[in-house]
C-alpha cells in the first residue's frame, strides 16, 4: 500500500496542493482523473518522491518512508503527459 496521509505542497509560498489523503493498494490500478490545475500531477510527483512534502505524511507499505524508503522506487512508476512523449517511426 502507498498512501498520502493529508499532503500538501506549497511552492515559493504558493499552495499547490490542499491538504490530501490518498491510498494505493497493492494488485489494484488506480486511475487519478480531474481538471487541469487540480494537483493530480503534483500529487503524483510526491507519492512517487519526485518532489518533497511541504506537510504530511508519504506511507509506504504501512511505513514512514524512513523506514521503507528502499520500497518507494519500485512499486512507483511516472508516466509524463501525452504532449511531452515523443514517438519515433519505425525504421524499415
Amino acid at each position: 500500500m502507498l498512501a498520502l496521509a493529508n499532503v500538501s505542497k506549497s511552492i515559493h509560498g504558493r499552495i499547490v496542493l490542499q491538504p490530501t489523503t490518498l491510498t494505493f493498494h497493492e494488485g489494484r490500478t488506480t486511475v487519478v482523473i480531474g481538471p487541469s490545475g487540480c494537483g493530480k500531477s503534483t500529487a503524483l510527483r510526491l507519492l512517487a518522491g519526485l518532489s518533497p512534502i511541504t506537510s504530511g505524511e508519504l506511507i509506504v507499505g504501512g511505513q514512514t518512508p524512513d523506514a521503507a524508503a528502499a520500497q518507494l522506487a519500485a512499486p512507483v512508476g511516472v508516466a509524463v503527459d501525452g504532449g511531452a512523449l515523443v514517438v519515433e517511426p519505425a525504421a524499415g
